[in-house]
């Protein structure tokens, strides 16, 4: 996997978590946790426990996730 894409990643979703409600949850909750794995990175709602996974390995990943202003966790 390609750290340079992680790190990209992983500085837009900083960018989008510091917009006003950036990350939430379909359960209404803003608390979640952040677990970086090999190749992705999961957003975890601290509520309800849902979970969202962020592809982190292409630059594909890199493009998908610099169009979105905010982020939904499913949440349960």
């Amino acid at each position: 996997v390609d750290n340079v894409i992680m790190y990209e990643v992983l500085s837009e979703l900083k960018e989008i978590a510091e917009r006003p409600d950036g990350i939430t949850c379909g359960c209404g909750s803003s608390r979640y946790g952040m677990q970086i794995r090999r190749s992705s990175v999961d957003l975890t709602c601290h509520v309800c426990g849902a979970k969202l996974r962020i592809p982190a390995a292409t630059d594909r990943d890199l493009d998908d996730l610099c169009c979105h202003l905010k982020l939904v966790i499913p949440g349960r």
